[in-house]
């Protein structure tokens, strides 16, 4: 897995999770509208979406849905502060491979990272 697509509308903890994946070795993209994650999704070809929850003016479970009818083997990754069962449940639903509750440390990431791309390719 190289290429990460970042969506993520809160610019200050993006910056951290990009420089340490950029350090680990990956190509990451940053989109950081609803908009620019539409057409991101359309456009590109990540091998893994990490997707930050809420978003300002998108839900991150549609774009999650999005993501797995146009490439059925892409890695997904939800981030959420909030720990509703129900919300975990859902976002696992809408076809994410992991669903992780913030503030998620960087280690954990980069392992999760690791192991979704030894079993996706």
């Amino acid at each position: 897995m190289q290429a990460i697509a970042l969506i993520n509308d809160d610019s200050i903890p993006s910056e951290v999770d990009v420089l340490a994946l950029r350090n680990a070795g990956y190509a990451v993209t940053e989109l950081r509208s609803s908009q620019q994650a539409v057409q991101g999704i359309c456009d590109m070809e990540a091998d893994l979406f990490i997707i930050d929850l809420p978003l300002s003016y998108a839900n991150g479970f549609m774009l999650s849905r999005l993501i797995r009818r146009i490439d059925g083997e892409v890695g997904i990754i939800l981030r959420n502060a909030d720990s509703n069962e129900r919300g975990i449940s859902d976002g696992l639903r809408t076809g994410a491979d992991l669903y992780f509750i913030k503030p998620l440390d960087t280690r954990t990431l980069l392992a999760a990272i690791h192991s979704l791309s030894k079993r996706l390719t």
